[in-house]
């Protein structure tokens, strides 16, 4: 089975972008903390928000 798997697997593109793994951990991390109920909704909304226009302006 696992062999099968392999051949027909693919890679994402986006995991092959310059800032994809900056913004993998830091939403990883945002998105525990909301699970443990430090943070709400509107408060993580905002969060990756921010940080999608800090990675936009520092890449592009």
């Amino acid at each position: 089975v696992t062999n099968k798997q392999l051949e027909l697997a693919t890679s994402r593109d986006i995991a092959k972008q310059i800032w994809f793994p900056e913004w993998d951990l830091f939403m990883m991390q945002r998105v525990q903390e909301y699970i443990r109920g430090s943070m709400s909704t509107d408060q993580i909304v905002d969060e990756l928000g921010k940080k999608v226009a800090e990675l936009k302006q520092q890449y592009q």
